[in-house]
């Protein structure tokens, strides 16, 4: 009885910590830098000056390494005239990958915001740690390799691979 207990303790244990999944090396098609874009990339020309501002976009980008860690990055930035607003969030973390599943596990996170007309938005602080989890497929497009990410509610997230330019 004694050590039923002990086995039914570990595998809540388990269970909590997200751990038991029997997670599989990081497949070598995954490894490397992907970016997803979003937004219309427009942006505004004061017509007194000329000068253009930043354009409305989005990029997410993940890094993923050999060793079971992740970089991930976001770079929101929204401009209305001539008020520019960026706020960056950048995680590390560790990956477990099981078939299909793949779960992302924030270790490190820090938020940074920065507004051109309202100062009171320019800041650093520590970012929120989380732990995402979603189904994965590898798709080609006429772009190249392209990760797709299902998050639980079925909306796809496609992220394509960066190529590296020839040294």
């Amino acid at each position: 009885m004694k050590t039923l207990r002990g086995v039914v303790s570990l595998v809540l244990a388990c269970l909590a910590a997200a751990s038991c999944l029997a997670a599989d090396p990081v497949p070598a098609s995954l490894l490397g830098d992907w970016q997803m874009t979003e937004g219309s990339g427009s942006s505004y020309q004061n017509p007194n000056t000329g000068a253009r501002s930043a354009p409305n976009l989005n990029v997410y980008a993940y890094r993923l390494l050999p060793d079971g860690t992740y970089q991930h990055a976001a770079l929101l930035t929204s401009t209305l005239y001539d008020c520019t607003m960026q706020v960056q969030g950048f995680e590390t973390g560790v990956l477990e990958v099981a078939g299909d599943h793949i779960v992302f596990q924030d270790r490190e996170a820090k938020l940074t915001s920065k507004d051109n007309c309202r100062p009171e938005f320019n800041y650093e602080k520590p970012g929120k740690l989380s732990r995402s989890a979603f189904r994965w497929r590898l798709e080609r497009d006429e772009g190249g390799d392209v990760l797709v990410l299902r998050w639980p509610n079925e909306k796809e997230d496609r992220y394509h691979r960066v190529r590296k330019d020839p040294e």
